[in-house]
């Protein structure tokens, strides 16, 4: 994957499994600007419903890259905090119907049936259909695949302080798949692109699912690759899924995309998503973030807010800069970790990834069941005092 860096952060390319990359384009909503994004690839699941994974135009890598990252670009200043008044419409212009309840910063109010809160680190989703609300008060997971050869293991030593993981697909890795619920972390499934069975899905998605996320980046040709309108004609397909199986809907999640994009800028494409699809369910939204400052990725979340649903972060790490030192990454998870605790409108998030190939030091395990030092980190950091070891 390609990015294309606007003319005013410096012209930098970073090495990634697909190819090249370098910088987003313009920024998000709000005057934020755009700043430079890494890239990378492995293995993503072409057909979610099939159960089979396949690399993705060609790129290489292992599974614990599976779904490739893509960069972000930085969104500062300017940024929009969703600002609006309480029974106010979403974009798309639907207003708050029954079920809706009081949501984000800035008062702002769910729409389409009742999006969920995002207060005090704990959200519900209240379903068009008037089933009860998931609620969940722990934010931290992890995004990976999990290598059959020790992932019980691995699962094991990232269990003290990850709730929920993903891996890019409907159904969880063969290694821990009778394990991470004994482990205590949920599994959340993914519909990866629009090439799924429905029926397979409602079958093989596991008992205990509270989740379906949306399509990954569509707005890049080598990920989901899907135009706003394409994915808004599928979501009928998604609401079937979640409507047979419980499950409250994630939206797709967006990146900024510098080269082989149908949309650049992950706001566009979100609101064009939005617009085509005002009376779908959608009760969170889903972004990817690479960056590597606090404020960029503030001012990047910022720009979500104003769809009134609270926000999964499916994937971030520090992946921009091209190879950054160890401790470089630590101090910025560090960090973000300290904000996306803090932030009641953030519902969950995940750092990408347990080991990677596309991005160097954000491995949170080495060896099979030990943690390196970033994943000793990141298992310990504080959690939104509501989080704790009998609510995971």
């Amino acid at each position: 994957m390609r990015r294309l860096v606007p003319i005013f952060v410096p012209l930098t390319l970073v090495a990634s499994a697909c190819g090249s990359s370098s910088g987003s384009t313009l920024g998000g909503s709000g005057g934020a600007s755009g700043s430079s994004g890494a890239a990378g690839s492995g293995e993503s699941a072409g057909s979610t419903g099939g159960g089979g994974t396949g690399n993705v135009g060609g790129a290489s890598g292992s599974s614990n890259d599976t779904g490739g990252v893509s960069g972000g670009g930085v969104g500062t200043g300017g940024s929009s905090t969703g600002g609006n008044a309480s029974g106010g419409a979403t974009n798309g212009g639907s207003t708050s119907t029954t079920g809706g309840v009081a949501g984000g910063s800035g008062g702002a109010a769910a729409a389409n049936g009742g999006a969920p809160t995002a207060t005090g680190g704990t959200s519900s989703t209240s379903s068009m259909d008037g089933s009860a609300p998931q609620t969940s008060a722990c934010k931290r997971g992890v995004a990976y695949g999990f290598d059959p050869t020790g992932a019980t293991a691995d699962m094991t030593a990232l269990s003290s302080g990850v709730s929920w993981f993903y891996n890019w697909s409907s159904t969880p890795p063969s290694g821990v798949a009778n394990d991470y619920q004994k482990l205590g972390v949920e599994y959340v499934p993914m519909l990866w692109n629009g090439n799924f069975d429905v029926d397979k899905v409602v079958q093989t998605i596991p008992a205990g699912a509270k989740f379906l996320l949306g399509f990954n980046e569509p707005n890049f040709t080598s990920q989901a690759n899907l135009t706003p309108t394409a994915a808004a004609a599928l979501w009928p397909k998604v609401e079937e899924i979640a409507s047979r199986r419980n499950l409250s809907i994630v939206s797709p999640a967006v990146n900024y995309c510098g080269g082989g994009c149908n949309v650049t800028n992950p706001v566009d494409w979100m609101d064009q998503f939005f617009a085509a699809c005002e009376n779908c369910k959608i009760d969170y939204v889903a972004i990817h973030w690479y960056a590597c400052s606090k404020s960029a990725l503030t001012g990047y979340v910022a720009d979500f807010k104003k769809y009134n649903r609270p926000i999964w972060l499916t994937e971030f790490a520090c992946g921009d800069q091209g190879t950054v030192s160890e401790a470089t990454e630590a101090s910025y998870q560090k960090d973000a970790v300290a904000y996306l605790e803090s932030d009641p409108d953030i519902f969950r998030y995940a750092w990408f990834s347990g080991r990677s190939t596309s991005i160097a030091n954000v491995d949170l395990l080495g060896s099979a069941g030990m943690l390196t030092s970033l994943g000793e980190q990141y298992t310990t950091l504080p959690a939104e005092p509501s989080c704790t070891s009998a609510s995971r």
